[in-house]
């Protein structure tokens, strides 16, 4: 388990490639979009299939609450690491980048939480 020190290090330094970082979450993305249609496949095939209409109906609300979260929650916060990556690759070009600078990184450690902020917009009233 870190220690407090160790903690507050992780927060004084930055670093990432952001090549490396746009083709895993490019990965990501495209897998996560996959696994979402292929689900939403088997749900469909499960709801026409069940006996029981109260149970389609339970299958089919299920699988919108979890399609509901990646729109929400998931896809907002993939956008957000692909724009700070993007941001790094402008801002310092391709290949590792690191910033020691405590203020600095802290900024750039930051930048991820603010994105995700402004792109997943309010909460949903519900």
């Amino acid at each position: 388990m870190p220690d407090d020190d160790s903690a507050a290090d992780a927060e004084t330094v930055f670093e990432m490639d952001p090549d490396r970082t746009l083709v895993m979450l490019a990965r990501n993305l495209v897998e996560g979009q996959r696994s979402l249609a292929e689900l939403r496949r088997q749900t469909k095939v499960s709801a026409d299939q069940a006996a029981d209409p109260n149970q389609a109906l339970k299958v089919a609300a299920e699988f919108a609450e979890l399609e509901r979260q990646w729109h929400r929650e998931t896809l907002p916060s993939m956008v957000a690491a692909i724009q700070l990556a993007l941001e790094v690759l402008d801002t310092f070009g391709p290949g590792q980048t690191r910033i020691d600078d405590p203020m600095d990184a802290r900024i750039w450690n930051n930048k991820y939480f603010v994105w995700c902020a402004e792109l997943a917009g309010p909460p949903p009233t519900e």
